[in-house]
């Protein structure tokens, strides 16, 4: 037969974790995978994002009038391969006077993110 005091010293031994250090667990185990889901996030940023690097160039004295167009550069691989160059002359056509701005906008950042960084592109604003 074993004695009360045996039994409460088994039980001691033997019980379930307290429901305290199993908070702590979870806890440590949410955090965990919240520092994880962060850095990936972090490295998906970097590996598809480029920056918001923009130039701009005047011709002439610059912009005389109020016409201003928009065309895009587009390159395949990160922007390793260029596919499609547009020559900022072409765009500004018999102008001698003008200013080009080449940068990203919203919509080429959108389409490096949904193509994976595979396609990207940058906006070319003319103003004559």
């Amino acid at each position: 037969m074993i004695s009360p005091l045996m039994q409460v010293r088994d039980s001691v031994h033997h019980a379930s974790p307290v429901p305290f250090e199993s908070k702590m667990e979870r806890s440590a185990a949410v955090m965990r995978r919240s520092y994880s889901l962060l850095a990936a996030l972090l490295l998906l940023c970097t590996l598809l994002c480029f920056s918001c690097v923009g130039a701009t160039h005047t011709v002439g004295g610059g912009p005389t009038g109020s016409e201003t167009r928009f065309d895009a550069n587009y390159y395949l691989f990160w922007g390793l391969w260029p596919i499609v160059h547009v020559d900022s002359r072409t765009v500004a056509g018999d102008a001698t006077s003008y200013r080009v701005e080449d940068y990203v906008a919203f919509d080429d950042l959108l389409i490096t993110i949904f193509s994976a960084g595979l396609l990207t592109s940058r906006t070319i604003k003319v103003d004559k």
